[in-house]
């Protein structure tokens, strides 16, 4: 996991970028992609990771009306 978390993260970045670019489509992947990472983290026991990802997630959610259920194309 901890191999693959930085190409994780700087894939989410690219994605909250494209949202502070107030592009509505990429809140949805943003969230997604932040839910994923979250998921992981908290299972791996990064908790404090997974607190962190969770405000992201729902700061994305509460600014753009997406969730994580949003259409995305990998």
């Amino acid at each position: 996991y901890m191999g693959t978390l930085p190409g994780q993260i700087k894939l989410l970045k690219k994605s909250l970028a494209a949202v502070r670019l107030s592009a509505p489509e990429s809140a949805g992947h943003a969230v997604a992609q932040t839910h994923r990472i979250r998921g992981t983290a908290g299972s791996y026991g990064f908790h404090k990771l997974a607190s962190i990802l969770k405000t992201i997630e729902e700061t994305i959610k509460s600014k753009s009306g997406a969730d994580r259920n949003t259409t995305i194309k990998d």
